[in-house]
């Protein structure tokens, strides 16, 4: 449990990632298709890994930043980086109900908020907030 709140509260942090010098200049630029206007789509959508787990849904009409999905000893574990125009609060909803019935931890972040959720097969951590009136959601699933 630790490992997947820790993971998510690194996703979360304030910090932005590193950009080369080259890019810098844009990031404040209403037209960089990575930081749009809001409401607008940052680019193209990327695939899911071919074996997502099909019991961890994403939020419809997501648009997909980053999937990835890799093997550790402790089994396999995926992750996924998406943004949606709907509120946080429909987005928290939805996966709420998707993981109705499972253990669940929730806590409160000055960003937003994440979510746990424990199954016998795995643990899927949600972590969800709103930048620029864009709600970007961050999950990870790895073995319990």
């Amino acid at each position: 449990m630790r490992v997947v709140v820790l993971a998510l509260l690194l996703a979360c942090r304030k910090e932005p990632a590193p950009v080369a010098a080259a890019d810098a200049g844009s990031l404040g630029d209403p037209n960089n298709p990575m930081f749009g206007p809001p409401g607008t789509p940052f680019g193209p959508s990327v695939a899911l890994p071919l074996d997502w787990p099909s019991d961890v849904p994403l939020y419809p009409n997501a648009h997909l930043l980053q999937a990835s999905a890799q093997t550790t000893d402790a089994g396999k574990r995926w992750d996924a980086q998406y943004d949606v125009s709907d509120s946080a609060q429909r987005v928290t909803e939805f996966h709420r109900k998707a993981f109705a019935g499972t253990e669940t931890f929730d806590m409160n972040l000055s960003l937003g908020r994440m979510i746990q959720f424990t199954t016998p097969d795995r643990v899927i951590g949600v972590t969800i907030f709103e930048i620029q009136r864009q709600t970007h959601v961050v999950v990870s699933v790895q073995p319990p």
